[in-house]
């Protein structure tokens, strides 16, 4: 019985397999006819891989070229920003020297997207210490600012409605104010 063995779509017998000699020469002489792979490229294909390898490591040149430059820009790209922030921090301390940052990125996200959009250096600064200054009051619960501290004076007791009184935590409040009051505190 012989065994096939299939290489490159080719069918062939395999050497040393049963019903062949004790050196497997019947069967290698058998495949020998059906199996005949080329042993060498053709001088063609040799010359054409040969064109892609130089090309593969000329790109490959090139691909490393472009990297270094890449990393030498990021330095370079770097190196300005960091001029940049330097120079108008400087500028920001000479003309306000009460402030306190010691960074032009500790001054926030504002300050950044003015000075992206164009914005000289002074004049977005300016812009965002106005911002800071009218800022809005922290968001907190929504109360009568009288019913949000421990203790009413007598004259806000007097102000109180019927409708305020019929909160729990205002009658409550209410009832401690009024027991201060007659201790004198």
């Amino acid at each position: 019985m012989e065994e096939t063995n299939t290489l490159n779509g080719v069918e062939g017998a395999v050497v040393g397999t049963e019903g062949s000699g004790s050196d497997g020469s019947e069967a290698a002489s058998a495949s020998d006819a059906r199996t005949q792979l080329p042993d060498k490229q053709t001088a063609k294909e040799n010359a054409g891989f040969a064109r892609l390898r130089r090309e593969n490591e000329a790109l490959n040149r090139r691909l490393g070229d472009l990297t270094a430059s890449a990393r030498r820009n990021d330095g370079y790209r770097r190196a300005a920003f960091k001029a940049q922030y330097e120079s108008d921090m400087r500028q920001i301390k000479e003309a306000f020297p009460d402030e306190s940052a010691n960074d032009v990125q500790a001054l926030g996200k504002e300050y950044a997207r003015l000075r992206a959009a164009g914005i000289d250096n002074l004049t977005a600064y300016g812009a965002v210490r106005l911002l800071r200054k009218s800022a809005p009051p922290e968001i907190g619960a929504v109360a009568d600012t009288a019913d949000a501290r421990d203790f009413y004076t007598g004259a806000e007791l007097d102000a109180l409605s019927e409708r305020q009184l019929s909160d729990p935590k205002v009658l409550e409040r209410a009832i401690r104010s009024l027991a201060r009051l007659k201790k004198g505190r």
